[in-house]
């Protein structure tokens, strides 16, 4: 058995050395019924200690890939057929997403694919439509089929999921697209939402701006919104203008389906009430960012209703870049992120992870690129 030696300080060691001697056993390199090496070997050859190897094996017992027979050893189970073990060989990696419906997800998705079929992986994909419950049952199911690497979008949530913490702590490859866990230290890939909003609201002051609002969701984990609300308000500061308080609405009650253009009508009249408030009350405003397209395209409609001249004298600016932006009246000034290639990498970190798990992790922020329409103007225009 070739093995690289582990460090003992590291967390879940056990369960690192159970994972090498369970890729030693899947190889077909020892068959059935024939005896492992002592444990001594075993923590020798490892370079760990005896208890470690004992709760490794422990963890294989239970999972029945081997027996372990008193004053006589351990050995290979029986009870694992040749084509179970052709099946585990095979290395599968899943992908959790909200939805299947939208064109974000579905970029996303088509570039992961794309990489792992190039590499002759098997992808098996979930949706969890936006439900931490549902997210839970399915990870919880990956760990039992002891998964080579989840690639998950993760819902929009209040709290962090404690599944993905347990798929952590057992030492398999996660690798995050769109959003992240800030406290966890897992590899993802992600579109740069700082420098992108901080961008986008240089140009909005470029244009003269200096009365700029901005709207977002109520605050939940997700680092994609708080990432450009900090673009936001650094991009104020750094240009010397004055944050105005009543100009930031950041508890927008917004219950609507980002990733999908047809939306309930009673969701969107509870938005639209919500926006009708802000801009009514916000008469020198002549600028806003919304923290994602779906939002900016219901400020464009509410903002007519009240008698504001979009792209006159209110600019409107947004986040994300889907086709119907294009069509809207007038057209959505926005910005724009490598959905596809943020699958696309985010699938090469995987595959690189579990072919090399010595490389730790990787953290991307993919460049994003500001789509100029007709929404935004000078604002003495």
């Amino acid at each position: 058995m070739n093995i690289q030696r582990l460090d003992e300080k590291n967390k879940m060691l056990h369960s690192q050395v159970a994972k090498r001697i369970r890729e030693y056993l899947e190889s077909g390199a020892i068959g059935a019924g024939e005896r492992l090496e002592t444990e001594n070997g075993l923590a020798c050859k490892f370079g760990v200690s005896r208890p470690t190897i004992r709760q490794a094996l422990s963890e294989l017992q239970q999972e029945g890939y081997i027996d372990r027979i008193h004053g006589k050893g351990t050995f290979v189970s029986g009870k694992i057929s040749s084509g179970e073990l052709n099946y585990r060989q095979e290395k599968n990696i899943y992908m959790i997403v909200p939805h299947f419906s939208g064109n974000f997800i579905g970029r996303i998705a088509a570039g992961v694919q794309e990489v792992i079929l190039e590499k002759g992986y098997h992808l098996t994909l979930y949706a969890t439509n936006d439900q931490i419950e549902q997210e839970q049952a399915f990870i919880k199911e990956l760990i039992a089929k002891r998964a080579d690497g989840l690639i998950i979008h993760h819902t929009k949530a209040h709290y962090y999921n404690p599944a993905i913490f347990e798929l952590y702590q057992k030492n398999i490859p996660i690798v995050m697209t769109g959003r992240y866990y800030r406290y966890l230290d897992t590899s993802f890939v992600v579109a740069d939402n700082y420098r992108g909003t901080y961008e986008a609201i240089s140009y909005l002051i470029d244009l003269g701006h200096r009365h700029i609002g901005l709207v977002s969701k109520t605050p939940t984990i997700e680092t994609s919104q708080e990432d450009r609300i900090r673009g936001f308000l650094d991009a104020l500061s750094d240009h010397n203008i004055a944050i105005q308080r009543n100009l930031l609405f950041t508890d927008l009650k917004d219950e609507r389906n980002v990733y999908s253009v047809e939306q309930d009508e009673n969701l969107e009249k509870r938005v639209q009430e919500q926006l009708k408030r802000f801009i009514e009350s916000s008469p020198e405003m002549t600028a806003v960012f919304a923290s994602n397209g779906l939002i900016a395209a219901s400020i464009i409609k509410t903002a007519k209703q009240c008698g504001r001249k979009v792209g006159s004298d209110l600019s409107v600016l947004g986040f994300d870049n889907d086709s119907f932006f294009a069509s809207l009246d007038p057209a959505l000034t926005t910005i724009d992120w490598p959905t596809f290639e943020i699958g696309r990498r985010a699938a090469q970190i995987m595959i690189e992870q579990i072919e090399n798990p010595s490389i730790g992790t990787r953290k991307e922020y993919l460049p994003t690129k500001l789509i100029i329409r007709e929404s935004c103007a000078n604002v003495s225009g």
